[in-house]
């Protein structure tokens, strides 16, 4: 799969053991110095594996790096996002100069062969998406999910 813009251009494997992995040409998100400049995925210690000049390589499994889970009747997907900063010589960054690309790798149930650990009989379906939307207001990786703890459960019969 793969997303192309005017600035940016990613391409992304969705695979049978579980791993998405990503190539993303940022040249305009990678300083001089070849360091990629504020690229993350959700979970802001998720950085880039790899990169050359204007390449940034990202592999990781799926139910990481904040990846989120739906699960629908016949499949499962599994979504993360790329951040990376529209403004690269910027002393600071504000979340508003963040912009993000969407992956989402999509497996049937039927296939999938294990509970304990990922494992699917074929790869995944995957997904780019681009949103150009600001990142204001998004929850960080450092807060904890709210649980619930169900006291009773009761089981409605007709009348």
């Amino acid at each position: 799969i793969a997303y192309k813009s005017a600035k940016t251009q990613f391409s992304a494997v969705c695979s049978a053991d579980g791993r998405i992995t990503v190539v993303a040409d940022l040249s305009l998100a990678i300083t001089s110095e070849g360091v990629p400049s504020r690229i993350h995925l959700v979970d802001k210690n998720c950085r880039p594996k790899e990169m050359d000049g204007t390449r940034a390589l990202s592999s990781f499994p799926i139910n990481s790096c904040g990846s989120t889970v739906e699960l629908g009747k016949e499949s499962v997907t599994y979504k993360n996002e790329i951040f990376f900063s529209k403004k690269l010589n910027a002393p600071t960054v504000s979340s508003n100069d963040f912009d993000r690309v969407t992956i989402q790798c999509t497996y049937a149930l039927a296939g999938l062969l294990s509970v304990y650990r990922f494992q699917s009989d074929t790869a995944g379906v995957g997904h780019i998406v681009h949103s150009a939307h600001s990142t204001e207001g998004l929850l960080g990786p450092t807060i904890n999910p709210t649980t619930v703890q169900m006291l009773s459960t009761q089981r409605l019969y007709p009348a």
